[in-house]
């Protein structure tokens, strides 16, 4: 068979962001024909290439070994991809995990416009799991027809979350397991991976709740996260424990 083409952006520009006294916030996304970033360091594009679990792995332990500029140095990014790659492109899935192709090309312009060689070591990390309690699942699965409220954070897949009562209260719309804990991670403290092993599937609506205060401490206990969330009030719970990951 005729050899594979490797994976890349057809045209890469990488531009120091201009200074910025406003503080405006890192932006980054995927479009139809490529993907654009601003005021990003080489530290999350790295983060973004190389780990699909999201934030919650997004730690300073990941990578090791890079100078300092890495973490404080933003940059502008605009890659475009060819004209033959936009089909496969865009079959790409809405979330991070299920979007090999765009991970591939970041990390070949990483290699190639920036010089970065990694090498991978396997490591564990504090994470939770999130399974079903002995009263089984407390929530009820959305209804086909049903109309999912707006003005709340969306779901690429369809549903949304709504925060009440200043965070404490969540409303789920349409939402799967899935989302819901990776929803949990990004907001759980401390920061942590959560998996989904309900083995629940499909779409429900649900109402968690978060303590009020939220646990205190400096944040290195993970066995505050298992706190952070009201999950047994909707018959799930939160069990401790290590996660795969890799240092780079």
């Amino acid at each position: 068979p005729p050899p594979t083409k490797p994976l890349a952006f057809e045209v890469v520009s990488i531009r120091p962001s201009k200074q910025n006294p406003a503080g405006e916030s890192i932006h980054w996304g995927i479009g139809p024909d490529g993907y654009r970033t601003s005021n990003q360091t080489i530290w999350s594009t790295i983060m973004i290439a190389y780990f699909p679990q999201g934030l919650a792995n997004w730690t300073l332990d990941r990578l090791k070994g890079a100078p300092s500029w890495v973490n404080s140095e933003q940059y502008d990014i605009n890659a475009k991809v060819a004209v033959s790659d936009l089909p496969e492109w865009q079959r790409q899935g809405v979330t991070l995990d299920r979007q090999d192709m765009f991970r591939a090309m970041l990390q070949a312009m990483l290699a190639d416009r920036c010089k970065l060689v990694v090498h991978r070591i396997p490591a564990e990390v504090p994470g939770l799991a999130l399974v079903v309690g002995k009263r089984g699942p407390q929530f009820k699965p959305t209804s086909p027809d049903e109309a999912i409220p707006s003005g709340g954070m969306p779901f690429p897949e369809g549903g949304t979350a709504i925060n009440q009562d200043q965070g404490r209260t969540i409303r789920f719309y349409g939402v799967t397991m899935e989302r819901l804990v990776q929803y949990m991670a990004l907001f759980s403290y401390p920061r942590l991976p959560v998996q989904d092993q309900t083995g629940i599937a499909g779409k429900y609506d649900l109402v968690l709740h978060r303590p009020d205060p939220l646990p205190s401490g400096s944040g290195d206990d993970d066995s505050n996260a298992t706190h952070s969330w009201d999950v047994e009030s909707i018959g799930l719970q939160l069990k401790p424990i290590k996660v795969s990951t890799d240092t780079l």
